[in-house]
């Protein structure tokens, strides 16, 4: 992923600074969200969880999907549809840009407008376009990096949204290996072991991420798998307790806790009793 850097003739771009606050800060969290190619998808949910992923209560959808009119209206973005899903690209996107990959993970535009050009060649040359205020130094891709961010292109990503609204103080990293995961664990695992997590009250990654693990190394394929395991862990946790008590019935006496009070004579009987009458 590489870093995006904003020139300083962006502070005095007349379309930068129409916009509001909020559509500013929409317009540069999507400079960070695009790929090489400065295409992305165009989903107000997948944007929300990529983009906004510790302010989904604050940042709604419709805050998004506005925002996006907006910025398509003043040419900051291009709004685009390939096979009824629905793209965005920056347009003149290219310029300062050293392209990494061959291929975008987005289809390009029906005219390919957005500053791309239609094939890239293997040796990936530096692209050339005219955007004023947006430049990128680029480094090698993680390869975790890079699937979590293909992973919020598909259909709203609802496991990593679920884990953003659930979890607290969730880097980008964790939302990377928390993607990685899926290759080993289905999202209904993941999902379980996110709600394990919450159940515990400690809703931090450090603690999901154990139980992942504990599901890769256990061999659990299934969420079947994972509730019987489970089940199976909660009660050889159970019976070293039940032989604890036990082993302490079954003491012999003179092991056991001696309470003096159960050898004290009781007098009572003795006390109540009436006195006959008659000389001593």
């Amino acid at each position: 992923m590489p870093n995006r850097i904003l020139k300083e003739s962006v502070c005095t771009s007349e379309k930068v600074n129409e916009l509001t606050d909020f559509q500013f800060r929409l317009w540069a969290h999507l400079i960070t969200y695009v790929d090489d190619f400065g295409r992305g998808d165009a989903r107000p949910s997948v944007i929300q969880g990529r983009c906004f992923p510790l302010r989904l209560r604050k940042v709604s959808v419709k805050h998004i999907s506005d925002g996006l009119e907006v910025l398509a209206e003043k040419g900051c973005i291009r709004l685009y549809e390939v096979d009824g899903e629905r793209y965005f690209c920056f347009p003149n996107w290219g310029k300062h840009q050293t392209v990494r990959n061959k291929k975008s993970k987005f289809p390009e535009p029906p005219e390919a407008d957005c500053g791309q050009l239609k094939t890239i060649a293997s040796n990936c040359k530096q692209m050339h376009a005219n955007v004023p205020v947006i430049q990128s130094n680029t480094y090698s891709e993680s390869k975790s990096y890079s699937e979590a961010e293909s992973a919020c292109a598909r259909e709203g990503d609802r496991l990593i949204l679920y884990a953003t609204d659930n979890l607290k103080c969730l880097s980008a990293n964790n939302l990377a290996e928390l993607d990685s995961f899926r290759e080993q664990l289905s999202d209904e695992m993941i999902t379980w072991a996110i709600d394990e997590t919450c159940a515990h009250g400690s809703r931090n990654y450090g603690y999901l991420k154990a139980i992942l693990n504990r599901m890769i190394d256990q061999g659990l394929k299934t969420i079947g798998d994972v509730k019987a395991y489970e089940e199976k862990r909660r009660r050889e946790k159970q019976q070293p307790d039940q032989l604890q008590r036990a082993k302490k019935a079954a003491k012999p006496m003179d092991e056991r806790a001696i309470d003096p009070a159960e050898f004290e004579p009781d007098y009572s009987e003795l006390m109540n009793r009436p006195r006959s009458g008659g000389a001593v």
